[in-house]
């Protein structure tokens, strides 16, 4: 399970009003389950901070090549999981689960931060006069950028015995404790259902803010031109980017942030279809204790769809 914090913008907001009625309900409940009322009732047009928005969630499928795991390359090492030990392990995360409004059971919670934790990378162009005789012409130098991920934190439930807050029991004057068991196994699928929202994450961050600040550099290595005018040097800039980029990101500084979300939110999809729902098997009595066996319902299926089938560039079409 993920929380994608509600920071967002004028972009977003403008995402939101492109986006089609159906597209808006579908986000609004996905804010709704995953972040609160809160949030959704910000997005729908409360006060308070702005939530990131989706205009193309419902649109799936499609492959992507070239996208590694661009948040190891920001921040060195590969993002993965937290484990959270017996007998509170699971209770705290089912504690953080409720604090964001999220639904479910999964043993695990991603939280996805949105794009105002990013640093975004920018699109910086000073136009230069060539003077020859009389003749004046202009060139456009484009600045270098840079563009940085935030740490999203991921927990899932280690091995062992995890204690279900509230739900012991009196038994001959003292109390049985209740538990749900986790298995190795177990532990390890609900390590990878979590792991499978960061790769979703990083995916969505090297399919955006680092393509656009790849292209940028790549332009920053000579400068553009000439020009009869210092705005057609930069207008030409502008095209060299937009030649460089998807056309589904396109060359609009003001938008990359909505683009960002909208990629991030896809990772939704994994919950939405219950693909990391467990559940309990049947109980079985240990002394005085009770342990409720923790299973997959027959939605489940982590390791079943990458990365690339949920985070793409048709996810951007309108």
């Amino acid at each position: 399970m993920l929380r994608l914090l509600d920071r967002g913008g004028p972009a977003a907001e403008a995402a939101l009003t492109r986006a089609g009625r159906g597209d808006r309900a579908r986000l609004l409940v996905a804010l709704q389950r995953t972040t609160g009322n809160g949030a959704a009732a910000r997005l729908a047009g409360g006060g308070g901070p702005r939530a990131v928005s989706v205009s193309a969630l419902a649109t799936l499928g499609g492959t992507t090549a070239g996208a590694g795991a661009a948040l190891a390359l920001v921040t060195g090492k590969q993002p993965e999981p937290k484990a959270e030990a017996p007998p509170d392990g699971m209770a705290l995360i089912n504690k953080r689960r409720s604090e964001t409004g999220a639904l479910g059971f999964t043993g695990g919670l991603t939280q996805v931060q949105s794009s105002g934790a990013f640093r975004a990378p920018a699109w910086v162009v000073q136009a230069e006069p060539q003077r020859s005789g009389e003749k004046t012409t202009w060139s456009a130098k484009v600045k270098p950028t840079t563009t940085e991920a935030p740490e999203h934190e991921s927990w899932y439930a280690e091995k062992g015995l995890h204690e279900r807050p509230g739900m012991g029991t009196e038994k001959d004057g003292k109390t049985c404790p209740r538990y749900w068991e986790v298995s190795g196994d177990m532990s390890r699928t609900i390590r990878q259902g979590e792991q499978e929202h960061l790769d979703d994450v990083a995916m969505a961050f090297n399919l955006t803010y680092e393509r656009i600040a790849g292209a940028i550099n790549e332009l920053a290595k000579a400068p553009i031109g000439p020009a009869p005018s210092s705005d057609e040097a930069r207008a030409m800039a502008k095209q060299r980017l937009e030649e460089r980029l998807p056309k589904e990101l396109g060359a609009n500084p003001s938008l990359w942030d909505a683009k960002l979300d909208t990629l991030l939110l896809a990772t939704l999809v994994r919950d939405q279809k219950s693909w990391h729902t467990l559940t309990n098997d049947p109980p079985r009595e240990e002394g005085c204790s009770v342990v409720d066996p923790v299973d997959v319902t027959p939605s489940f299926a982590v390791g079943k769809h990458k990365s690339e089938e949920l985070v793409n560039y048709k996810v951007l079409a309108p």
